[in-house]
């Protein structure tokens, strides 16, 4: 009998069929689902029979946290989105979309520097990570510190090693700043 490894994939967006999540998805078709398990972090509702475990670091939870330490930032997250979860799932959407339009060159500094002084490595996502207990640690390889951070939490605390996987995205001009793309493509 083949014993399948316990995998945590660690991803920006919520597992879905319908994002770039699905690629895993189409990669590990057939693989038993408890031994599969996902931590990310937008705001976005995970919908996938691949996976059934699944834990929310809330972005600007983590950035609110700089200032409101009692701030909750993670937390599982079911499957079955209740009305309550959905409207939170929502409004920090909307206030994704909000910051965004004010995005610039400062804009991945900023952000790495606020999951620097945030709160994200709480007990919530230890008791997560170590109940679980994976066995390797899949994430994409992306040019995002704080992203990779989670990953190398998750292998610190585990002990287990990091797998890297590349998207289309991690090789494609619209991955580069714009202003630095247009003397480059035109």
């Amino acid at each position: 009998t083949l014993e399948y490894p316990k995998i945590l994939f660690i991803t920006v967006n919520g597992w879905n069929n319908t994002t770039g999540t699905s690629t895993i998805s189409s990669i590990i078709k057939g693989y038993p689902t408890e031994k599969i398990a996902n931590i990310f972090i937008r705001a976005d509702k995970p919908n996938s029979d691949m996976c059934d475990r699944y834990f929310r670091i809330a972005e600007l939870n983590v950035f609110r946290s700089i200032f409101k330490r009692n701030i909750k930032t993670g937390d599982i997250v079911n499957k079955e989105i209740t009305d309550n979860t959905s409207k939170t799932f929502n409004n920090d959407r909307e206030d994704q979309m909000k910051l965004k339009q004010h995005k610039n060159v400062c804009t991945p500094f900023l952000r790495d520097l606020a999951w620097k002084l945030g709160k994200w490595k709480t007990p919530e996502l230890k008791k997560f990570i170590l109940e679980f207990d994976p066995d390797i640690i899949m994430l994409p390889a992306e040019g995002i510190i704080h992203f990779n951070n989670i990953g190398l939490y998750a292998s610190k605390l585990t002990g287990k090693p990091i797998g890297l996987f590349f998207w289309d995205d991690n090789f494609t001009y619209k991955s580069v700043n714009n202003m630095i793309s247009k003397f480059i493509v035109e």
